[in-house]
């Protein structure tokens, strides 16, 4: 039997289901129609919320920058619905400023290590490049960090991708440096 989730994780559970919920039942709503999460969620939030399936099991998973309640920079969280419950978990994320981070698909493929990111990786889930056949997600702070992470049959990995993010025309991102653009 697992351990009770203690009461944070339950309301993180909550607010994430009910983010997820909020984004689908807009997104039934017709194209042309604004971002559902952006009419419902206050700017910064609107850009920091993905819901797309990241472990591949056809359900619809969430991954979101959130604010923390114990500190000025925002956190970030992956969560995997399966069978019926949320797998919420608490991904490294290097941003300190909850106005500027985001959150952007990343579809199947190889993502390797930005040059310009000095120091070796220094995290068992840090990786110099990753090859999924899995969409996974960007993250960080615009004009500044671009992190890829992707859900790997069990845990989490990540690179960096991007030690600058800028924003273009048309409200995508583009990472420079890398020729990805999000």
């Amino acid at each position: 039997m697992l351990p009770p989730r203690s009461t944070s994780v339950r309301k993180t559970e909550t607010l994430i289901a009910g983010m997820v919920l909020t984004c689908a039942l807009a997104g039934s709503a017709g194209a042309g129609t604004p971002d559902a999460c952006e009419l419902r969620f206050p700017k910064p939030l609107a850009h920091a919320l993905l819901d797309a399936d990241f472990d591949g099991d056809g359900s619809l998973d969430v991954a979101a920058v959130m604010p923390s309640r114990t500190e000025a920079s925002p956190l970030l969280v992956a969560a995997l619905y399966r069978r019926g419950a949320w797998d919420v978990r608490s991904l490294p994320f290097w941003s300190t400023t909850p106005g500027r981070a985001y959150v952007q698909p990343l579809q199947p493929g190889t993502y390797r290590r930005t040059k310009s990111v000095v120091p070796d990786p220094d995290s068992p889930a840090e990786r110099r490049s990753v090859t999924s056949s899995r969409i996974g997600f960007v993250s960080g702070t615009v004009e500044s960090t671009g992190v890829a992470y992707f859900y790997d049959g069990g845990s989490w990995i990540y690179v960096w991708i991007a030690n600058a993010i800028q924003t273009v025309p048309g409200g995508g991102f583009l990472a420079l440096g890398t020729g990805v653009s999000l």
